[in-house]
């Protein structure tokens, strides 16, 4: 990038976070010291430098301290676009999938709540304006839990399912992780569902949050487990009871009314060269946290155990299409890949609408995404794992000796927080 470049796009960058009626600073005046931009105002600078840029991460590339003036930024532009361009994302990925160090997806279900409820009675009963959530967010219907069912009794039948696919026992499962943001008590999650599945007593119990993003974490800690260990196979688990908190978001149908309940449930192997073709292969993981949007949505329990609510629709949906679109950028990156190179997209759902968007955006055809939540609505962090086992079901056939089906996921939750990671 030569210096014109760089100094137009960090102009462009400053100039729009200045005070009004402030003079524009020369290449050397210290912007933060001289008060002249906030620390927010550091984080709008750098987001407009990496879009117009077309840089990934610029902000995370000093080594020492960061810039402070137009010449130390533009300076760090064209160093980080220098870099970029001799990055080889096929060397990345390589790096991280010799044979040796990559585990094994053998074994994947989901299940959703018994009862079918078509949207439309969704917003009677919620008091909503007719076609809010129908027109509005593109849902259908929801799939919501019978009076007898719950986290445990979804997570266990997605599980049992789940390990029959990979042909393993409960008795060999050497790690459970699981994830819930629904569930709220001791025993927690973990070791209610560990005890209901009869695992072994030595078979460790890992509970992981993250709502949205929280299948993704608990398949990054079970990877890194079982490569840190003597461990063998874990069993992942995600499942969320959203309607059994319906009645206390009284007042907040618009946002209650998008969600489901559901569980799904992965197996995972330490990779064995005599059983390498029986799975998909895991690829590496990434996440990040987008503070600038973490007010659009939170949830919390007041004293009086209430819940509180902060909800904005439609800035969030606008933050979540631009943050699903970086972490696929990234996947790019991480797997070696393009987006048109992608055979299924595996992702977190906060309504179809906004999926729909955001396939047009990347170019995926609909065959290429699961559209999870026209039919049962937002599950939380099993959406992207239902997903995940339709994006299988469609593609897993295809694979070859010559040629293995690559599948991006990628979930966002409230924060902004952002994660990702492939399978092929």
């Amino acid at each position: 990038m030569d210096e014109a470049t760089a100094r137009r796009i960090v102009v462009l960058a400053v100039q729009g976070q200045l005070p009004a009626g402030t003079g524009f600073p020369d290449d050397s005046t210290d912007l933060e010291a001289s008060g002249l931009v906030d620390s927010m105002g550091w984080v709008e600078i750098l987001v407009s430098i990496e879009s117009h840029a077309g840089l990934r991460n610029f902000g995370q590339s000093w080594s020492e301290s960061r810039p402070r003036s137009i010449g130390e930024l533009m300076a760090s532009l064209q160093a980080a676009a220098t870099g970029e361009a001799q990055e080889k994302p096929s060397d990345i990925a390589r790096a991280s999938e010799t044979g040796g160090t990559t585990n094994l997806l053998v074994g994947w279900a989901y299940t959703l709540g018994s009862k079918r409820k078509e949207i439309v009675a969704v917003e009677r009963e919620l008091n909503l304006a007719a076609g809010l959530l129908s027109k509005g967010a593109g849902i259908e219907s929801v799939r919501v839990a019978r009076d007898d069912e719950d986290e445990l009794s979804l997570g266990r039948a997605a599980a049992e399912t789940a390990l029959d696919t990979a042909g393993i026992e409960a008795g060999a499962v050497d790690l459970l992780v699981a994830t819930s943001a629904t569930w709220l008590g001791f025993p927690s999650y973990s070791p209610a569902l560990h005890n209901l599945l009869l695992l072994r007593s030595d078979c460790v119990a890992l509970d992981v949050g993250g709502a949205c993003v929280g299948l993704l974490n608990a398949l990054a800690t079970a990877n890194s487990l079982l490569r840190t260990s003597r461990w063998q196979t874990a069993l992942v688990v995600a499942s969320e009871a959203h309607s059994r908190w319906q009645n206390l978001l009284c007042g907040h149908g618009e946002f209650a009314g998008l969600f489901g309940d559901g569980a799904c449930a992965f197996v995972l192997k330490s990779y064995d060269e005599a059983t390498a073709a029986e799975g998909l292969r895991l690829g590496r993981f990434f996440w990040e946290c987008d503070g600038r949007s973490s007010r659009l949505l939170r949830v919390g329990l007041s004293p009086n155990a209430s819940i509180q609510l902060e909800f904005r629709g439609e800035q969030l949906g606008k933050a979540a299409i631009e943050e699903l679109l970086r972490i696929l950028s990234r996947l790019e990156s991480l797997s070696g890949r393009k987006i048109q190179d992608v055979d299924f997209f595996a992702l977190h759902e906060p309504n179809p609408r906004l999926v729909r968007i955001l396939a047009d955006q990347i170019g995926a055809p609909p065959e290429k995404v699961a559209l999870i939540s026209q039919a049962s609505g937002n599950l939380g962090s099993v959406t992207c794992g239902a997903g995940l086992c339709e994006g299988i079901r469609r593609v897993g056939g295809q694979a070859s000796e010559s040629r293995r089906p690559l599948i991006f996921m990628a979930a966002i939750s409230p924060g902004l927080l952002g994660a990702g990671t492939y399978f092929y």
